[in-house]
């Protein structure tokens, strides 16, 4: 009992004591320390991230070190610390350290009794830690466990399939990277239906749609987040990855636009910086690429005085690069010297600094063309054999070749015969290699690319296999794999196409064009012993030349048919308001001068893109205009009666001598097993019958003798031209001893593909006529009496004004007359100042089927404009034509129009067949008819003489009228004018019918 007294006693006197080592235990052990702990924890973890990494280890040592004494180290606090130590090793580069740690982490995790929520990470941030070491394989083992044990669609699960995802593809693993994409997908979709609707979220949609290449998809995201209110640092992102994306789909002028402006907001914000200097030399190469030389010059003369000004060691290699990128613009504008100039500079640098570098020959190579151009010849041939010399001793075999066929070229430029030597076996052998190395990688995901990349980038690897194949001339490889190429490129553009506006068609076509070249190529040069593989060659390049003859052309035809048969007035309005919307940032790129204007092309851009994506989605819905890309030799084949012969003349270019480039012929009866090809002659031979006069009056010719095996016992002949043979009436030339054209039906085609078509026969209900033209004013009115002179020509020359036309009155009054006799009883005429432009061009959206123009016309040649720049260059005179502009219509004016219910349009003046010759046909005023909707055209090919053209064109309304064909009336009346006395080809020959059948 005493004792149990003293105790409570002692108890009493101590409890103030005890009682507080009570209250403070728990506080102690599991609250203030606890809290103090995970204060040192954060704090080390802030610290290293901050890249204080010594303070930061300090503060993890100490939170580890209090944890292991309150809670020993298999607890989960502890190894969260001893996790952010390991960090601290791995920013240091101390992987062995990192990994010593990072083990022992994982070990004590599999100590506790549940498994650690951080597992996932700790897992993850091994295999971090063994990818930086370099350790590829055991970096895998370690994401592989960490995928099941994170949240699945969170972050690091999108972190860890991205990573396994670029290992397996690293080490070849095509099952494992199949299982790592099916996954991906799987995420995507999950991630792809939720909400998206602020701009980070957004920009990474559109990201996620470019990567996989569903660009219309991915350009509708890019869109959406172009109209959300954005931070101009966000502004700066989106804009900067939009330029990317551009770039990479080859819109090249919007690609500048963007990043130019990405880089004026960045300006802003920071200054001009070092960021600000690499975005504007990056847009100066889309500019280039895009062919803007001068405004790639300029951009890149910004760049560069911004490394002179704030010159420092590692800025000296991006002036340079610099400098290069503007001897390529300076090329571009043939400013030959200031080139010179620029890569003078560019190899001062590397031979100084960096002799070794890969890019000191190509500068060297690059000057060396610069002075072959510019007429410098011996100093270029110098330079064309020190190139060669270092890329024989770097075996950099392409470089090699390409530097041995470009001193060829020099040698004949200097007109010296001298040979190069293009035998290097060791160069051989290497690019042997890299062949074998680009077939089997390309190979081994096929199934890959059409299962997760669609069917453009599958037929894009099947024709580089083919192509490696063709260079290792195993072509028997090569054929098999063009097969499926060809197969597999129809339906890929076509599905490309239908979500596509006509600039982006044509940059997706522009990427197959070298494709397509190979495989001609590839057939005319098989060597002997090869025999056996010419069917099937033949059968691709046929369908090769269906595919691409009007790919463009016909894409915009079928596009603007589908619009008329809807009658859909809204969709109608959209695509008239995005062709003014083009018009605009046309004009806006030529002349822009300021920040305004660019953020005015972005905006007519933006709402372009949108409107265009809106259209061409609606109408996919309601039609398919693109089934004629699915017609291949077969398809044409079953058109064909016993006496047709349908044949595609193609020309093929495998080198800049002229006798490595040639006509041929691919020739299909209703029988054949395959196309048969047939060499018509060189190039320059082909080029050569343009400028014969005597071509109509030879009693053989190159084109129908080769062909003779073929017409006999035929009646019928489609053929479709290429090259030069766009330019000379072929039908005309004597076979025999007279004209083919009077001894078979012979029907010149746009392609042999239309004969696939089945089209309505026209009703001709509406017709206008356009002559006896007022080129000048009504004070300077020219006579209009009727001339003799049959030597007058209906195309300005070699003067600036047009002359009146004295027979084009009685022409379209005789013609006038004669379809008022015939079935046509709506016929406008329009003569004087009244045939002016307006006139002409209110035929828009009008229900005319028949038009006819006597007038001049004039083809203005130049080879330096592209082939949409040539359309501005064929034109038609009308009304004040001698005044100002506002007389004259260019091909790309029709081009805009609707003239889709005009059966025929006859184009009674000069050249009106001719244009610059394109991979997609002529560009000029054949096509801008044929784009307005016209179906058949009658047009000239040479100058024409007023009044024998007047007759001809008077005699062929008569036969028509009387109940022949076009193709009969026309032939009926070249008879009767040389009957007439107008022998001479030039009166007769020069008018063709195109798609007359």
């Amino acid at each position: 009992m005493d004792t149990i007294k003293e105790l409570l006693k002692w108890i009493l006197k101590t409890a103030p004591a005890w009682w507080l080592i009570l209250s403070l235990c728990p506080t102690t052990l599991h609250g203030q320390t606890r809290e103090e702990a995970q204060s040192l924890h954060n704090k080390g973890r802030e610290l290293t991230e901050a890249g204080k990494i010594a303070e930061g280890r300090e503060y993890t040592k100490r939170a580890l070190e209090m944890r292991k004494q309150l809670f020993g180290e298999v607890n989960e606090d502890y190894i969260n610390s001893l996790n952010n130590y390991a960090n601290t090793f791995i920013l240091e580069e101390d992987f062995d350290k990192a990994i010593e740690i990072q083990n022992k982490v994982l070990e004590l995790c599999n100590q506790l009794k549940q498994a650690h929520p951080n597992l996932g990470m700790f897992l993850t941030n091994m295999g971090r830690v063994h990818f930086l070491q370099g350790d590829l394989t055991e970096a895998v083992k370690k994401w592989e466990e960490a995928l099941p044990n994170v949240e699945k669609h969170g972050e690091m699960y999108e972190y860890l399939l991205e990573n396994l995802g670029n290992a397996y593809n690293q080490q070849n693993d095509m099952p494992n990277l199949e299982r790592m994409l099916a996954l991906m997908t799987e995420h995507n979709e999950y991630q792809l239906k939720q909400p998206c609707e602020e701009p980070g979220c957004m920009l990474e949609r559109a990201q996620y749609y470019a990567a996989i290449k569903e660009n219309a998809k991915a350009k509708e995201c890019f869109l959406k987040l172009l109209a959300m209110h954005m931070n101009n640092e966000m502004k700066i992102s989106a804009y900067k990855t939009y330029a990317s994306f551009l770039y990479l789909t080859h819109d090249y002028a919007s690609a500048s636009e963007y990043l130019i402006s990405s880089a004026n907001l960045q300006r802003e914000i920071s200054g001009v910086t070092e960021e600000y200097a690499q975005n504007i030399s990056k847009a100066a190469t889309y500019c280039f690429i895009g062919k803007k030389y001068q405004q790639s010059v300029e951009l890149y003369k910004t760049a560069i005085d911004f490394y002179i000004k704030h010159r420092k060691e590692s800025d000296l290699l991006n002036e340079v690069l610099c400098y290069k990128g503007m001897g390529n613009a300076y090329s571009g504008l043939k400013d030959y010297e200031a080139a010179i100039i620029c890569f003078q500079k560019v190899i001062s640098y590397y031979e100084a600094n960096e002799p070794d570098n890969a890019e000191y020959p190509k500068a060297i190579l690059r000057l060396a063309k610069m002075e072959k151009f510019n007429k410098n010849y011996d100093a270029s041939i110098e330079h064309h054999k020190q190139a060669m010399q270092m890329f024989n001793e770097r075996n950099m075999t392409e470089e090699y070749a390409d530097a041995a066929s470009s001193l060829q070229l020099c040698y004949v430029y200097a007109g010296k015969r001298q040979a190069v030597n293009t035998d290097n076996k060791a160069a051989q052998n290497a690019q042997s290699i890299k062949l074998e190395r680009i077939i089997h990688e390309e190979i081994s995901k096929l199934r890959l690319y059409r299962n997760n990349f669609g069917e453009l980038v599958y037929a894009q690897a099947l024709a580089t296999i083919a192509g490696s194949y063709y260079l290792k001339e195993t072509y028997d490889s090569a054929v098999y794999y063009y097969k499926q190429y060809m197969e597999s490129v129809r339906k890929a553009i076509r599905d490309e196409f239908r979500l596509q506006n006509e600039s982006e068609r044509m940059i997706t076509w522009r990427e197959e064009e070298q494709n397509i070249q190979q495989i001609k190529e590839m057939m005319v040069m098989l060597p002997p012993g090869n025999e056996k593989l010419m069917p099937d060659l033949a059968a691709l390049v046929y369908d090769a030349e269906l595919l691409s003859k009007g790919i463009l052309l016909k894409s915009a035809i079928e596009f603007n048919s589908i619009l008329d048969k809807q009658g859909n007035t809204k969709l109608k309005d959209i695509y008239q308001q995005c062709l003014k919307n083009e018009q605009e940032i046309g004009q806006l790129r030529a002349t822009a001068s300021s920040d305004e204007d660019l953020q005015r092309i972005l905006s007519l851009s933006q709402q372009n893109q949108t409107l265009a994506l809106q259209l061409y989605k609606e109408c996919q819905e309601f039609a398919d205009f693109t089934d004629y890309l699915s017609f291949d030799w077969k398809d044409v084949q079953k058109q064909l009666k016993p006496t047709d012969l349908a044949i595609e003349f193609a020309t093929i270019r495998t080198g800049v001598f002229d006798n490595n480039n040639f006509m041929i012929a691919l020739v299909l009866t209703h029988d054949m097993a395959s196309p048969t090809v047939v060499p018509i002659c060189h190039l320059s031979e082909a080029e050569s019958m343009e400028n014969n006069e005597q071509l109509f009056s030879l009693q053989t010719n190159a084109v129908w003798g080769a062909l003779t095996q073929f017409l006999a016992r035929k009646r019928r002949i489609f053929f479709s031209a290429d090259g030069s043979f766009n330019q000379i009436g072929i039908e005309y030339l004597n076979y025999n001893g007279c004209p083919l054209s009077e001894q078979m039906e012979i029907y010149r085609l746009s392609s042999t593909k239309e004969l696939c078509y089945r089209q309505p026969k026209p009703t001709l209900r509406k017709a206008v006529l356009f002559g006896d033209i007022n080129y000048n004013s009504h004070t300077i009115r020219q006579s209009t009496n009727v001339s003799k002179n049959d030597k007058e020509q209906r195309g300005a020359g070699d003067v600036e004004a047009f002359a009146n036309l004295s027979n084009t009155l009685l022409e379209v009054n005789e013609i006038f007359d004669i379809l008022k006799k015939g079935v046509l009883k709506d016929i406008s005429k329009y003569t004087d100042t009244d045939a002016n432009k307006t006139a002409f061009l209110t035929l828009n959206n009008s229900d005319l089927n028949l038009l006819h123009i006597a007038t001049h016309s004039v083809y203005k040649r130049n080879e330096k404009n592209s082939e949409e720049e040539s359309m501005d260059n064929c034109l038609l005179a009308f009304a004040g034509a001698n005044i100002d502009d506002n007389g004259i219509v260019t091909a790309a004016d029709i081009a805009s129009m609707n003239l889709r219910q005009c059966d025929l349009a006859v184009l009674s003046a000069c050249e009106t067949g001719l244009g610059k010759l394109g991979s997609d046909g002529v560009y000029g005023l054949q096509r801008g008819f044929k784009n307005a909707g016209v179906r058949t055209l009658l047009m000239s090919l040479q100058k024409v003489y007023d009044k024998a053209t007047a007759e001809l064109m008077i005699k062929f309304y008569q036969h028509w009228m009387n109940g022949l064909s076009k193709r009969e009336a026309l032939i009926k009346a070249q008879q009767e004018l040389r009957e007439a006395g107008y022998k001479n080809s030039r009166y007769w020959a020069t008018f063709i019918l195109l798609d007359a059948y």
